[in-house]
């Protein structure tokens, strides 16, 4: 059972199955070591081993393997779409009861969708995160040329909302950002008529979903009780036991990457206290090995990223965050006791 936006009325909800898409996969899984996920709920465990059985099986650079994950990512997608259309003309309550029912059976035909998510965010090779990011394009694309009422028409972006921090959080987790980079960084092609076609990233009116109201602080509440709520994604790395906490985390991450990238976004992470992101915060300050691939995600030098992260906080708390009160890091917590002596030293001198 899962609580939905009006955080009223529980909705069943159950997951399709890979058989059920009337597919099977016609190459042979490696001779490699596949991680094995055990969980309470054996249907969904059944769901994600095979999805990491999947990743492995077509992850090797020949036709043949790119030919079949490409192939899975359109039945995952043409099968969303299908249900999409069933949805939209199968109910015909309220909006306020309509719109929970609409999310709920739209995350439970996307199940395995934020599956393969999250296991390409741990095990996926570059062209396979490419081609699911087209895949997600696609979903997008359910949301255009509709009419009628815009909050249930907009309900795909939630499933992307959930994939791109599903992504982040698992990137926070194994602390190996080279597959978050691909993922951000690949662009979403037909988007846009004319222009240069955007990445994903850039699409951030999901993250301002009319599906959840439209604004951000209703949205990424939602996010924080859907992630919570999602086993299978804690049963892929240990360090997602407390996942409220890497939320904010991934907040903090994706706010200063679209701020980096001119992106109009609002820092929720903001609104919780500091302790929330100090784990982030201290190994940017100490972690040589760990500034330099957040430094890559960012593509600038180790050296100017915390400088970076500043400027941009500075931005954040002079913007204000409407009714909340900035609750988190200041400026001052991005470099180390030395750093900021060093720094006093210089301003006097100046």
């Amino acid at each position: 059972m899962i609580y939905l936006p009006s955080f009223k009325k529980p909705v069943t909800i159950k997951p399709v199955a890979l058989n059920e898409l009337g597919e099977q996969l016609s190459i042979s899984i490696p001779d490699v070591r596949v991680p094995k996920i055990e969980l309470e709920e054996k249907e969904q465990e059944k769901i994600v081993n095979d999805t990491i059985k999947f990743v492995f099986g077509t992850s090797p650079k020949d036709a043949l393997s790119k030919s079949e994950f490409e192939k899975r990512c359109l039945i995952f997608a043409r099968h969303i779409g299908e249900k999409w259309e069933e949805i939209l003309t199968s109910s015909h309550h309220p909006i306020e009861e309509k719109l929970p029912e609409v999310i709920a059976k739209m995350e439970a035909e996307s199940f395995r969708l934020l599956v393969l998510s999250g296991v390409l965010a741990i095990y996926g090779t570059e062209e396979q995160i490419k081609v699911f990011v087209e895949t997600l394009s696609e979903v997008l694309k359910l949301a255009k040329g509709k009419s009628g009422i815009v909050a249930i028409i907009a309900v795909p972006e939630v499933i992307v909302l959930l994939t791109i921090y599903i992504f982040t959080l698992l990137a926070l987790a194994t602390r190996d950002f080279s597959r978050l980079k691909v993922f951000t960084n690949t662009r979403v092609y037909g988007w846009v008529y004319d222009g240069e076609p955007p990445k994903i990233l850039a699409l951030n009116h999901v993250h301002y979903t009319s599906a959840l109201t439209g604004h951000a602080d209703k949205v990424a509440d939602f996010v924080r009780s859907r992630l919570e709520s999602m086993k299978w994604l804690k049963s892929l790395h240990p360090r997602l036991e407390n996942i409220q906490d890497v939320q904010i985390q991934a907040s903090f991450l994706l706010s200063m990457l679209m701020r980096h990238n001119d992106i109009r976004t609002w820092p929720d992470f903001g609104r919780w206290y500091a302790q929330r992101i100090t784990s982030i915060v201290e190994r940017i300050k100490y972690d040589d090995q760990y500034v330099k691939q957040i430094a890559s995600l960012f593509d600038v030098q180790s050296k100017d990223l915390r400088l970076k992260f500043s400027e941009y906080l500075t931005d954040f708390r002079k913007a204000g965050m409407a009714q909340y009160h900035w609750e988190s890091i200041s400026q001052k917590a991005l470099f180390t006791p030395e750093e900021l002596t060093k720094m006093k030293e210089e301003n006097l001198g100046d």
